[in-house]
């Protein structure tokens, strides 16, 4: 006859937030070197524990040492975790040292391999996971980009009829559809390419996945997301038809008017928000209709309170859907970059770097480089302010361009006399300190050689057009 273990409750001032956790003498012992560790949520120290046991392939003390809550909470720690993480590395990309990137990079994969290998080793056990245990791990792969694992994980949930909530559905449409616009191609490159992995080689009709939607929504009412994930559905398959009626009839506003014809009252779990704006910016810019994306920027800011100062990932996917949509038209292009700078303005949105940097490069192309001494009090100011090295360098950088790009444009248009005057003392003004007012200086004579050689190149091309017309002329 088998050992009968008396039940064991865990102490609550350990466990503060919930109720005593039954555990077995049994797991009290073969749990107890993780279990002041999962006590305390103590992510570090479980990650590194974990870590070690996935070394040696040695998973009793969680597999027979943890009660099932004790392991609903570990899965939830290390998600959260990884996530907190990611969302750390997503928010610094453009400010610490490439290193650093590299580093977060590298732990964010290791603790990624850890959680996968729990998941197996839980599975493998006969751990059945619970309905939000599920989502929850899916959540995790798809925001990590690792669609294949979610595609199979989906199958899993599906074959045991685990899931049917909104959450669940909403990722669905993510991972089998392609609603996401990171990992849309726009003249075969992917928008986002950190999203380069994440691509399924044959995904479910949205059409399909729109039906088991709505077959099911009868148990579950649609969220914000679940509209995001529709609106992105239709725009990736070009149907904007059906994106301006699901924009119309949810929020009440349109492109082409300024008067809504209804709106979402600000206490409703559908009244919009800047993700939202993103996705209709992804959706229209994606197909060549980013006037029309602009206008829905327009009029939803108008009729909403939706806070565009601090997000700026809304406008560097306007500025790319722009860039993509006229790249073979540098004047066209040059126009409709300086309507989204003007509607930043109006809107007092943060400028990055990044933009600011895309902005020369598309006003250079447009030969419209007078038109960016207005940014260049800005740039310099935020170069002062910077308080990274390495962001201050990289302002500085964007800077210089934005100098040599004016001074450029004063030799090729002013005489040389009147272009030496107006140089030495625009650089002078506008240096961040006296080692980069020297490089300036020190740039002058190479613009000027640039000058020449292009004055020289358009006098060749005079000369040969000169020359064909005198060719073919009758007189």
């Amino acid at each position: 006859m088998g050992l009968v273990h008396k039940p064991y409750v865990a102490n609550k001032r350990v466990y503060p937030q919930q109720s005593s956790i039954r555990i077995t003498e049994t797991q009290a012992v073969a749990g107890e070197s993780i279990r002041e560790a999962l006590m305390n949520k103590d992510f570090n120290t479980l990650f590194s524990y974990l870590t070690d046991i996935r070394k040696t392939g040695d998973w009793t003390s969680v597999t027979e040492g943890l009660a099932r809550p004790e392991i609903s909470l570990l899965l939830r720690t290390l998600i959260d975790g990884q996530l907190k993480e990611l969302q750390t590395l997503n928010s610094f990309n453009n400010v610490v040292e490439r290193d650093a990137i590299r580093t977060a990079k590298k732990s964010i994969e290791r603790i990624i391999n850890v959680i996968e290998s729990l998941q197996l080793q839980l599975r493998h056990s006969g751990y059945e996971f619970s309905p939000s245990e599920l989502e929850r791990l899916l959540e995790f792969e798809t925001l990590n980009y690792r669609y294949r694992e979610a595609s199979r994980l989906i199958t899993f949930i599906e074959s045991k009829s685990a899931c049917d909530s909104v959450t669940y559905h909403n990722l669905k449409f993510r991972v089998l559809s392609n609603t996401d616009p990171a990992l849309w191609k726009v003249n075969k490159k992917t928008l986002s390419p950190a999203a380069y992995r994440g691509t399924l080689k044959s995904g479910v009709a949205f059409s399909e996945l729109l039906f088991a939607f709505s077959k099911s929504s009868a148990k579950f009412t649609p969220n914000l997301q679940s509209h995001k994930e529709i609106i992105a559905g239709f725009g990736q398959s070009g149907d904007l038809t059906q994106v301006r009626k699901h924009i119309e009839q949810v929020w009440g506003i349109t492109s082409h008017s300024m008067t809504p014809t209804r709106l979402v009252p600000s206490t409703s779990a559908l009244y919009p928000d800047i993700q939202l704006l993103t996705t209709i910016a992804n959706v229209f810019g994606y197909n060549k209709a980013s006037t029309e994306a602009m206008n829905y920027i327009i009029n939803f800011t108008s009729h909403y309170k939706i806070d565009t100062k601090d997000n700026t990932h809304i406008w560097r996917v306007l500025a790319r859907m722009i860039e993509l949509e006229h790249q073979s038209d540098p004047t066209t292009l040059a126009t409709e970059f300086n309507k989204m700078w003007d509607l930043m303005n109006s809107l007092n949105a943060r400028f990055t770097i990044g933009l600011y940097n895309k902005r020369f490069n598309i006003f250079s192309a447009a030969q419209r480089l007078g038109d960016l001494a207005q940014d260049i009090p800005l740039l310099k100011e935020k170069a002062l302010e910077a308080r990274e090295v390495s962001h201050k360098l990289r302002i500085q950088k964007v800077l210089t361009k934005y100098l040599k790009g004016v001074a450029l444009a004063a030799y090729s248009t002013m005489e040389y006399e009147k272009a030496v005057k107006f140089v030495k003392p625009f650089f002078t003004k506008h240096a961040v300190d006296n080692v980069h007012l020297k490089e300036l200086l020190d740039s002058r004579k190479e613009i000027v050689t640039k000058v020449k050689k292009s004055r020289e190149e358009f006098a060749t091309l005079q000369r040969q057009y000169d020359e064909e017309e005198d060719e073919d002329s009758l007189w």
